[in-house]
């Protein structure tokens, strides 16, 4: 039980302000499904407030942690009641069957201590009640790795991960080394990926969702 708490409902109830312009910065990671209009990653934050890019819209955080909705009606004021709700709609997703994510991804590879991930190609990206599957073609020869749901009963996410490795190996391929891009880390017992999504947008936290989700749906269906 201890193990369980809400800080957001701790700062409420012990009146901790938080007065720092920026203390809505960032909260569209985990908030990304609109409440409103029900659209998924059409989120985005900064300063005090989040909103939703697709029906506009806007919250602002108040120094005590609370959503209050400016153009519309308060669904949700605990940053906490937003994030279950969502988690609800994926868990409904994966047991309809009709969960599926898929997209392009940058691939970094763990070398080694000394030079930590490293920039080894581009490949897809599949999450289904298969796992995780990535499939491409790396140094010219067929990419193949998958990892059952049964087998992950998380997953490692990173937002805006930055200086992986060491630089001088990004500028054989042309990407950035000080970008900040969200990963998803892929392994099996013999090596780890980190995964950049190339084109879907703040997807991390919903991945992370699915997979706790698969993982209880396909053991329940197991045992």
């Amino acid at each position: 039980e201890n193990f369980v708490y809400d800080e957001y409902a701790w700062q409420l109830e012990n009146k901790v302000e938080i007065t720092s312009k920026a203390r809505a910065n960032n909260i569209h990671k985990i908030l990304y499904q609109c409440p409103h209009c029900k659209k998924e990653f059409t989120t985005y934050s900064k300063g005090t407030k989040i909103w939703c890019q697709d029906c506009g819209k806007v919250w602002e955080m108040d120094t005590l942690g609370r959503l209050h909705c400016e153009n519309g009606e308060d669904i949700f004021t605990s940053p906490v009641d937003w994030y279950k709700w969502e988690r609800a709609n994926v868990r409904e997703q994966v047991r309809s069957g009709n969960y599926h994510f898929e997209d392009e991804v940058r691939l970094e590879h763990l070398d080694n201590s000394r030079y930590g991930f490293l920039p080894v190609g581009t490949v897809k990206l599949t999450h289904d009640y298969n796992g995780f599957t990535l499939d491409g073609t790396v140094d010219g020869k067929p990419f193949h790795l998958n990892r059952p749901c049964e087998t992950m009963i998380s997953c490692h996410v990173e937002y805006d991960y930055i200086h992986r490795g060491n630089s001088k190996f990004y500028k054989k391929t042309g990407w950035d080394f000080k970008e900040r891009r969200d990963a998803l880390e892929v392994c099996n017992m013999e090596d780890t990926y980190f995964t950049f999504p190339l084109n879907a947008y703040n997807c991390l936290t919903k991945l992370h969702f699915a997979t706790e989700e698969l993982y209880d749906f396909v053991t329940e269906k197991r045992n």
